[in-house]
């Protein structure tokens, strides 16, 4: 999933920033309506010759509400694209209230890349762009990271097991590294050709950021239980927006086929 932070000046007098109300010292936004974001990067329209508001500075502002399903920070990495190689000085905020940057660089690259481990409790990533001359103009800004969402889930007997007892079956399922299961589902009469949709199973928005692990059982009355069999669904690679597939997992005398679908979208 690739966000773009733009800020688009609303007036042509030269005393307005994107967000007048901001500084260093004491930032409030009163203007949220001075930026917005689209996936086409676009030039915040810097005014050549004059400053951006008193003390010359662009505010970006990188809303990152989306939280993993383990609870882990995920990587995320802004970026500025300066194509004619001003030098520039950026300063990275967690949070309005944060009382310093968590980051500060300075340079003339063309591009400027900035990663961050977004954490659980941070929501908001505040960017400051600094020039260091009034006729310097083009920036791009942005940011990107990537996330995955289970969006549909089921899984078909292929064929079921045979011998004594009942055809009965328990899976579970875990995002990346942590213990605890977001899904949990057992059938107690799974048998040839039959289909169950597990979407009603696992939460509405289920977010990782590297692999889905599948363990399934087939639990024998009277008899001991069969398994653990494993599998896993990978995270979406780069440059993927969705995928619709479905995996195999090879029991005792069985054979199941989980079908899914990802995307970079939650669940609405």
């Amino acid at each position: 999933m690739v966000f773009f932070i733009i800020c688009e000046e609303k007036s042509n007098s030269p005393a307005t920033s994107f967000f007048p109300s901001l500084n260093t010292l004491a930032r409030t936004v009163s203007s949220p309506s001075a930026y917005c974001l689209t996936t086409i990067p676009k030039d915040p329209r810097l005014p050549v010759g004059q400053k951006n508001g008193a003390n010359d500075e662009c505010w970006f502002r990188a809303p990152l509400a989306e939280q993993l399903l383990s609870g882990n920070p995920y990587p995320v990495q802004f970026y500025i694209q300066n194509d004619f190689n001003r030098k520039i000085h950026l300063s990275l905020f967690e949070g309005i209230a944060a009382p310093a940057p968590f980051e500060q660089v300075s340079n003339e690259n063309a591009l400027t890349l900035i990663g961050h481990d977004r954490a659980a409790d941070i929501q908001d990533v505040y960017m400051l762009l600094e020039r260091s001359q009034i006729t310097d103009y083009e920036f791009l800004a942005g940011y990107r990271y990537s996330i995955s969402y289970l969006n549909h889930l089921e899984i078909y007997s292929i064929e079921d097991q045979s011998g004594l007892g009942a055809d009965e079956i328990h899976l579970t399922m875990t995002a990346d590294d942590m213990a605890t299961n977001f899904l949990d589902f057992t059938d107690e009469d799974f048998d040839d050709d039959e289909r169950r949709m597990l979407n009603s199973y696992y939460p509405k928005n289920t977010a990782f950021n590297d692999r889905l692990n599948i363990t399934m059982f087939e639990l024998d009355s009277g008899e001991d239980d069969d398994g653990p069999f494993t599998a896993t669904i990978p995270a979406l690679k780069k440059g993927e927006n969705t995928r619709e597939s479905s995996i195999i997992i090879e029991a005792e005398g069985a054979e199941y086929q989980i079908s899914y679908k990802l995307s970079r979208n939650p669940n609405r």
